[in-house]
């Protein structure tokens, strides 16, 4: 006997693994799509580090605003998925960068914030996010 087509226990058996594929991929995929936001609104805050970087190189990081470092208002700075970003000197070796973010899905909520605190160190900073609202997996990765 030949048989042609599927039966209807192989194509019940495909739909149930295409199921389970997409409901793997579909909470992987909003992960991805936040992390991708979260990137660039701190692409957006680069500014900001390159200001508190000369600082940090001119030895006049301790209590810099943004007048001190040559920056717009907080709230001058929006984009896509931020509402403000802030810049600080926090002491002679530190700094912050503060990105107030709008509704960028997950766990995060419109005025949420994540910050990015720089370490000066050999006239250099270097940076890490972190603290905020943002949870650890949507973290993005600083050069």
């Amino acid at each position: 006997m030949n048989q042609k087509g599927l039966t209807v226990i192989e194509l019940m058996i495909v739909i149930a693994i295409l199921g389970i594929l997409a409901a793997v991929a579909m909470p992987a995929w909003r992960d991805y799509l936040v992390r991708a936001k979260i990137q660039q609104a701190t692409d957006a805050a680069a500014p900001h580090r390159a200001a508190l970087d000369r600082a940090c190189r001119d030895t006049r990081l301790d209590g810099a605003g943004h007048d001190d470092l040559g920056l717009d208002p907080a709230e001058a700075w929006h984009g896509d998925y931020t509402t403000a970003i802030a810049a600080a000197g926090v002491g002679p070796t530190a700094g912050t960068v503060t990105l107030t973010l709008t509704d960028v899905g997950g766990d995060i909520e419109s005025g949420g914030l994540l910050v990015l605190a720089g370490t000066c160190d050999a006239g250099r900073m270097t940076w890490t996010a972190g603290g905020g609202d943002v949870p650890g997996k949507y973290l993005p990765t600083l050069p």
